[in-house]
Formats: structure tokens, sequence, C-alpha cells
């Protein structure tokens, strides 16, 4: 090789270490380039809410998330999305709770009371309180009613089933059994009424029907059967009240009433009749009292003058006074009670006692 050659060569291999000198320190800048933004990155990660307040809500340690939010007061971005994140948890809290993956209602309840205290969370978190209060009456009424199902309380079961509501994991479960006992429970009320409608108690009965209607189904059929218990509740009070007059001209006759001025006290006079064909035990009169500037006794209340006349036969007239006080001059009569020997009892309104005094009863 002559001596040109070699120096091209030499050159050559020279020029070749150089760029390979000059990759590595390329390389070496981009590593530590990439070094040094990795650990910016990992730096802004591993101080950021993300992992500082996610690691936090995990081991429920709330002090330390009212600690980061204030060291960050200054950076918004870094606080709302704390705040976010504490959000998003009670949202969590409530959610298990709805879906039956929670321990119990009082871990959530003091878990959403806790985070209630993070600043700027306290509105949103109460709100949740107030939902999960909710939610544990649905679940609880779940509980009742699907016991109650079983039972063939059907009344009550309904009522609470219909109580649960759409954000319970029970709800299509409570709306499937209701839909599945529909008929049973119509036919129970139907059953039900019919006992009630013997004894006449035509109220109770109606107030049933209300019940299974407020569910909404069946409308027609249920109407049609409510107007037939209504038109018999309406005969039934006709007949009462033909019966209860009856008793009221055959009870007493009023004979006479006066006031008697003359001595210290006024005296209120009454006499009666006995003409119910039974024996009167004792009649309780209910009257209102007026002084002389026509103000009434008590505020309004009637004042009661009770006759106990013990046996007072059929055919016998009674005669009774009450002491009123100088005070007093007018009573005008409000309601009377008559019982009798018997047990049996009837009373008169403010309007029949007012026929009976003038004996104008036949009125009615």
């Amino acid at each position: 090789m002559s001596g040109r050659s070699a120096y091209y060569e030499n050159h050559r291999k020279s020029l070749r270490k150089g760029d390979q000198m000059r990759k590595k320190i390329i390389i070496l800048v981009i590593l530590v380039l990439l070094l040094a933004g990795g650990g910016f990155y990992a730096y802004q990660y591993f101080t950021g809410p993300e992992y500082v307040v996610g690691k936090a809500l995990e081991a429920n340690n709330i002090n330390d998330v009212k600690a980061y939010i204030k060291e960050n007061s200054t950076d918004v971005d870094k606080t709302d999305q704390a705040k976010r994140m504490v959000k998003d948890k009670a949202k969590e809290i409530y959610q298990n709770y709805a879906n039956d993956k929670a321990k119990s209602y009082d871990d959530c309840e003091k878990s959403l009371k806790e985070l209630a205290g993070v600043e700027g969370c306290k509105e949103y978190t109460e709100s949740l309180q107030k939902d999960l209060l909710k939610m544990k009456v649905s679940k609880g009424q779940f509980g009742l009613g699907k016991g109650q199902i079983e039972k063939k309380e059907y009344a009550t079961a309904f009522k609470n089933l219909n109580g649960v509501i759409k954000q319970d994991c029970n709800y299509k479960t409570a709306q499937k059994m209701m839909n599945d006992n529909y008929d049973a429970y119509w036919k129970k009320v139907q059953e039900d009424c019919a006992e009630k409608v013997k004894k006449n108690d035509y109220s109770s009965a109606l107030n049933e029907i209300d019940e299974i209607k407020e569910l909404g189904k069946n409308k027609e059929e249920i109407e049609k059967y409510e107007k037939e218990i209504t038109a018999k509740q309406k005969a039934y009070k006709k007949r009462q009240k033909k019966l209860h007059i009856k008793q009221l001209k055959h009870s007493i006759k009023w004979i006479k009433s006066d006031m008697d001025r003359s001595g210290f006290t006024n005296q209120f006079h009454i006499t009666y009749k006995n003409v119910s064909g039974k024996t009167i035990k004792k009649v309780e009169f209910l009257f209102r009292l007026y002084d002389i500037y026509g103000e009434e006794w008590s505020g309004g209340t009637p004042i009661s003058f009770t006759d106990t006349c013990k046996s007072l036969k059929n055919g016998e007239t009674r005669s009774a006074y009450w002491d009123l006080g100088a005070g007093y001059d007018k009573v005008l009569p409000h309601e009377t009670c008559i019982t009798y020997k018997d047990g049996s009892t009837v009373t008169f309104s403010t309007k029949e006692m007012m026929l009976l005094m003038i004996n104008q009863l036949n009125k009615l």
C-alpha cells in the first residue's frame, strides 16, 4: 500500500470513529432528555390529585384529601380535579348501597358525612345523604313487602312494594311481584269487602277499594264494583236515618223549659216525658249558655246538664233544674244523649233538639 492510500484509509477510519462518537452523544442526550422528561412526568403524576387523592380516598383517609386541597389552593386545576374525585367517590358509595354491594347503610352514611367535610363538596354530598336515606326506606319496604306477599297480606305488601324507588336494584323484582300477585290481591279485596258489607262497614270497604285503585290497574272493573258498594252504603244510610228519626220521635216528649230569675241565682228548669217504650237511665243535655251581655260561657264550649233519673219508666214525666249563677240567663240547645236501662242510646243533634223543644220532630 502506497503512502497516499494509507493516509486515505486512516482518514476514513477517523471519520467513522467520529460518526460513532456523535451517534453515542446523540443517544446519550436523548436518553438524558427522556429521563428528565420521564422524571418530570413521574413527579407530576405522583404529586397530582389522581395519585395522591385517589390513594387517600382508597384508604378512606379524608384528612389527607383535605390537606392536599389546602396545600394546592392556588392551583385551580388540581383542586377542581380533587373535588371531582371526592364527588365521584360519594356517588360510588351511594350506587354501591343502591346495588346491594355495600356493607351497611350506617357505613355508607358515615363515609358520606366524612366526604361532606371536604371543601366544595358539602352541598353535593349532603344531597346524596338524603338520597341514601330514601334508598334505605325503599329497601326496608322491599323487605317488608316480600315477606307480606309470602303471608298473603296483599294490601300492606302492595303498599310497601309500590314504595320501592327506581334507583333501587330491587325495583324490577318488586314490580314483578306485584304483577304476579295482582289477581290474588283483587280477589282478596272483593272477599274482604263482602264481609264488611255484611257488617254495614261500608267506609272500610271503600277505603280498601281506594288502596287497590291507586295502583292504576283494572280500572273499569274496580270502579264498577266501587259504585255497587257506594249504592249499598247510600241505601243503608237512608234506612239508618229513618230508624234514627223513629227513635227520636219515640224517646222523650218536651213538656216545657223556662228560666227562674226570682232567687240569688238563675235556675234553668225543664220538664220532659218518657215516650220511648223503654226505661230511661239518664239524660245528658248539652246547652250553650249566655250571659246578660250575649257572651257565650267558656268561650263557646257547650255546658253539660246531666239528669240521672236512674229509672224513668215509659209514660212517666220528669222535672229537673240547674243553678246557672247570677250572670247567666239564656240557654240554647246543643245536643242531647239519652241512655236507656238496656244500654242502648239515642242522640239528638242541635237541629233535632230545637225541633224537640217546640214539638216539631215531625218536620225531620
